[in-house]
């Protein structure tokens, strides 16, 4: 999966499918086939996918990281919000955390009101602590800084 090697991720999983003891698929199997159609931009099978690995571990944060990611991905803000707010929740941490503050911190950045800067900022912060040396969450940073100095402060 590391090297994008879609097709063989399928076989793989097809294999992993008659192979399995449990009498059926793993929360591994779904994440796994929720990524690469999530690769081949295949969004309706992927969240077919999602809702299934939901429903074997509803408390994992890396299917709601995924999740969020999807709802990302086309365009729904409102979602991924919900779902990026709830990974952050959890006291185990997704895989991608890195990922899940850096879209959380645009998404509130969009958003543009102050309460949501302050949160797009925290967002960020963390984002950054995990991995300083992206460009992009610099980025975000910087025009969180020029938003918050272009507003006049609530009296």
């Amino acid at each position: 999966m590391k090297v994008n090697a879609i097709r063989f991720v399928h076989k793989a999983l097809a294999h992993e499918l008659l192979l399995s003891l449990q009498g059926g698929p793993t929360f591994a199997y779904y994440m796994a086939l929720a990524w690469t159609y999530m690769m081949q931009e295949d969004f309706p099978r992927c969240e077919e996918c999602l809702c299934e690995a939901i429903q074997i571990d509803p408390v994992n944060p890396n299917v709601w990281a995924q999740k969020g990611h999807l709802c990302y991905l086309q365009k729904d803000f409102v979602n991924a919000k919900e779902c990026y707010e709830r990974v952050i929740s959890f006291v185990e941490d997704a895989v991608d955390l890195h990922f899940v503050y850096l879209r959380l911190g645009s998404i509130y950045l969009e958003e543009k009101e102050l309460g949501e800067m302050l949160e797009a900022e925290d967002a960020l912060s963390e984002a950054n602590a995990l991995n300083n040396t992206n460009a992009e969450v610099w980025g975000y940073l910087a025009l969180i800084c020029l938003q918050v100095s272009a507003q006049p402060l609530p009296a």
